[in-house]
């Protein structure tokens, strides 16, 4: 249940309203694995393909 509560928390609070392009892990906003953030890596998936 007190799982279920930070992602209600975290669709309907005001303080995450404006907030976009953010993981959050236990409500807080953390960034990504650095591999994330590869573009080399990306240009290899299938849905970065145009």
């Amino acid at each position: 249940m007190e799982d279920m509560k930070g992602k209600i928390c975290l669709v309907t609070g005001a303080e995450v309203k404006k907030v976009t392009g953010k993981y959050f892990s236990n409500e807080m906003a953390e960034k990504s694995s650095p591999e994330s953030y590869d573009e080399a890596v990306a240009s290899r998936l299938p849905l970065a393909r145009s």
